[in-house]
């Protein structure tokens, strides 16, 4: 516990319970708004939650994350008699809080960190599930209440590896993210939590709308504090912009991430109680202005997420080709987050607010929907801006939401939920420089990424057994070249069942399935077989046999100059392409103009057979 806390106002000695321990602090954050609508059980004016990671990759005898809060207590006190923990199978007791006497509690967020709770002392194994009944017992307005909130955590195995590869949630929300409707975690739980998941890294992205300026340095500084050598937690932030590029109030928001920030960058003018109320928000090009001039890198935020309307606003309607258009002028725009949540379950039935349990979940049959579309209009932006990368990212966008999703549906005093978390959905990274801030900031900015909910496929050019691109790349396009293909996957997420190429060029898409099988599969093939001529992109998708995948950037494979027929070499063949298409009507070259001299004309063809027989000038991209 050397380092944790030390900056806030307060801290409250640690109480020692057995082999446990609890160490109680809080923060006395303004109150930039009225209090939330309830996400979590809830009397008047407070909101109380308890988090832990859905799954525990840790170690069988390493420390559980687990945290309680209270929140706007500071509005109306109250007295707390105790906070205890039991497994919800059994009803044992394995720790509580009992502050003697009562301990009164008013400030903004209070909370309380449970240490010591690890798997092997509770007698759990890989594959095992620890089912937690949090009891929160205090008095409010004079009444006694006991809370419950159920969560449960996997103990589960490492994630798949590949070397080289960081992993990591590029879109997560903390308590900065203060507003009528959302609310976050508190920043090191929330990365000790992320670490637990095996994650590498996780990017805090918190609204624009809702960060002051002070409050930016403390999300730097806390992001700073929380990060280890072998975690980091990064500062950035999530902008919402005026979806027609106009400075006005009536129309719909749209989200944007930024990475890479030094420096605060403005929201809307007032802080809002939710965005769409926002006075005159920032116009996207304006955003994109104040990223670059940082030298930030910025992706569109779930920008096919089915909208939610709101009187006659539309929150966060899905990105039109004019805001990709305006987007794309923008040299620091690098992509779209196509995988965004992985809301795969929910409990639809409104939770009372003296108990919080989801459990079980109710599956949704069209949960991936909204990233399926993704991979639709990503591939449309390929195809139409094959001279410009344009790259994907995967976030889980959670709100603390360590464990499973809580939000309000009725704007009652009911709370429903779903299972996405932290790190359901994320980003892995190639660092071979290792793992420090630039480096992933950069990776992101490259395109040396892919996201996943648990496999992993990369993708890579090899020439004569030497790879002479991966993702991210742009080479010329050499039909001979092999495009190689390594893929892992555990027993968690299933076994890999097949790779799909993704071969996108300005005639569309098409799809190259390649079989895979068990948890480790590799597969190449000549980039001839993808039967299409460049410029093109290409990028993997990597499926398991219990449905999660994984998505890589491409790699782009552009015109060799003087390949006149497309496939990828330089010989007799082009000349011949050239003289059929002149003299006959024959199909149009791809790179018809070798010599340069403007149009197309049997001078090129004499000029390739030069170049091939009397070793003549090499051909020219016309």
């Amino acid at each position: 516990m050397k380092k944790i806390f030390a900056y806030l106002s307060r801290i409250a000695p640690a109480v020692v319970a057995g082999s446990m321990m609890f160490q109680p602090f809080h923060a006395d954050i303004p109150q930039k708004n009225k209090p939330a609508a309830p996400q979590y059980p809830n009397t008047p004016a407070k909101d109380f939650h308890s988090d832990a990671p859905w799954v525990f990759r840790g170690g069988l005898t390493s420390d559980i994350p687990i945290i309680t809060f209270i929140k706007d207590a500071n509005i109306d006190p109250l007295l707390l008699d105790y906070v205890a923990y039991y497994m919800s199978d059994t009803n044992e007791l394995i720790a509580r809080y009992d502050p003697n006497p009562d301990m009164t509690v008013n400030y903004g967020i209070w909370w309380l960190r449970l240490y010591g709770l690890d798997p092997a002392e509770q007698g759990l194994a890989v594959g095992d599930t620890l089912k937690l009944r949090v009891e929160t017992r205090f008095r409010d307005q004079l009444v006694w209440h006991t809370y419950q909130y159920f969560l449960e955590i996997q103990i589960g195995p490492p994630l798949p590896s590949l070397a080289g590869w960081y992993r990591g949630d590029t879109h997560h929300h903390t308590y900065y993210s203060d507003n009528t409707f959302e609310f976050g975690g508190e920043p090191l739980f929330d990365a000790q939590a992320a670490e637990s998941t095996g994650l590498d890294w996780m990017a805090v992205t918190d609204h624009s709308y809702d960060v002051t300026p002070a409050e930016w340095d403390e999300i730097k500084l806390r992001s700073s504090q929380s990060s280890t050598s072998t975690f980091r937690l990064l500062p950035g932030l999530e902008f919402s912009a005026d979806n027609n590029n106009t400075n006005d109030n009536v129309d719909d928001r749209i989200h944007l991430l930024g990475f890479g920030l030094q420096n605060w960058i403005s929201g809307p003018e007032s802080i809002p109680s939710f965005d769409v109320h926002a006075n005159a928000p920032r116009t996207l090009s304006a955003i994109l202005g104040d990223i670059q001039a940082q030298i930030g890198v910025a992706y569109a935020s779930h920008p096919e997420a089915e909208p939610i309307q709101a009187l006659e606003w539309s929150i966060l309607p899905k990105w039109t080709d004019q805001n990709y258009s305006d987007a794309l002028a923008s040299p620091i725009f690098a992509g779209l987050e196509i995988f965004n949540r992985r809301q795969t379950s929910a409990n639809n039935n409104s939770v009372t607010t003296g108990n919080m349990n989801p459990f079980p979940w109710s599956f949704i049959s069209n949960w991936d929907t909204e990233w399926l579309n993704g991979i639709t209009k990503y591939n449309q932006l390929l195809g139409a801006n094959l001279n410009r990368k344009i790259f994907i990212a995967g976030g889980a966008d959670a709100h603390g939401d360590a464990n499973y999703q809580t939000f309000n549906t009725s704007g009652s005093v009911n709370v429903s939920a779903n299972n996405n978390a932290i790190g359901k959905v994320h980003t892995a990274v190639y660092l071979p420089g290792g793992l420090t801030d630039t480096n992933i900031i950069d990776a992101l900015r490259n395109g040396r990424a892919i996201a996943t909910d648990g496999p992993l496929g990369t993708l890579e050019v090899r020439r004569n057994s030497s790879t002479i691109a991966q993702i991210g790349d742009r080479i010329p396009y050499q039909g001979a070249d092999q495009l190689a293909i390594q893929a892992v996957s555990s027993t968690e997420f299933g076994s890999l069942t097949e790779a799909i190429l993704h071969v996108v060029n300005a005639s569309g898409t098409t799809t190259v399935p390649l079989p895979l099988s068990g948890l480790s599969s590799s597969v190449s093939i000549p980039i001839s077989q993808l039967n299409k001529p460049a410029p093109l992109a290409v990028w993997l998708e990597t499926r398991t046999a219990e449905g999660y995948r994984s998505f890589s950037n491409p790699i782009w494979l552009d015109v060799v100059c003087g390949d006149a027929n497309g496939d990828g070499l330089i010989s007799i063949a082009d000349p011949v392409n050239l003289i059929n298409y002149i003299f006959a009507g024959g199909p149009a070259p791809v790179s018809g103009d070798p010599d340069h001299s403007g149009r197309i004309d049997i001078g090129d063809a004499v000029y390739l057979i030069n170049y091939i027989f009397a070793s003549g000038p090499a051909p020219v991209c016309s």
